[in-house]
């Protein structure tokens, strides 16, 4: 959603970029880093697929709502609360996926298997930035962030058939 949003700025709502540079440096910023501490410390003490539930979640919901408010897009102030809170829960989210990354690694190949969660997370916005296009054309802008914003809170079915300590239990420490 990040190239969507970005056209969505430029193009279609004419911003320009020091408008757009200036908006993403200052409090989304600190939004994002504060989400990340904010996420990882949860993560411990809900526990880690319960966080990351819980962040995409409230990330999807973010999506939908910005979705639905397009009568509001041309608002600045509607535009930096979504910034807002789109970081903060981005930051919430990543922290949590950290942290839920390193529990289900088994630790004989816990490097590998960590680093794969990130490439795939990185291939994730590879494809998103390529899909971008297509799908915004065939959906709309409001269309796109209203299918992305229900995707990413389905996306937590994947999670529930996870056991945690399954590779722990089957395979040993390691």
């Amino acid at each position: 959603l990040s190239a969507v949003f970005t056209v969505l700025l430029m193009k279609t709502l004419g911003w320009k970029q020091e408008e757009f540079g200036q908006m993403m440096g200052g409090l989304p910023l600190v939004l994002g880093l504060s989400g990340s501490v904010i996420g990882g410390w949860l993560a411990d003490r809900v526990g880690h697929k319960k966080m990351v539930a819980i962040a995409s979640v409230l990330l999807g919901l973010t999506f939908l709502a910005f979705g639905l408010g397009a009568s509001l897009w041309h608002d600045g102030n509607f535009i930096y609360a979504y910034v807002c809170a789109q970081e903060l829960f981005l930051g919430t989210l990543s922290a949590a996926l950290f942290a839920w990354w390193t529990v289900v690694s088994w630790q004989s190949v816990s490097a590998w298997q960590f680093t794969a969660y990130m490439a795939l997370t990185n291939l994730g916005r590879t494809l998103g930035s390529k899909l971008a296009g297509p799908l915004t054309d065939s959906l709309g802008t409001a269309g796109t962030y209203l299918t992305l914003g229900g995707f990413q809170i389905a996306v937590i079915l994947l999670l529930l058939p996870i056991d945690p300590n399954q590779n722990r239990r089957e395979l040993g420490e390691g």
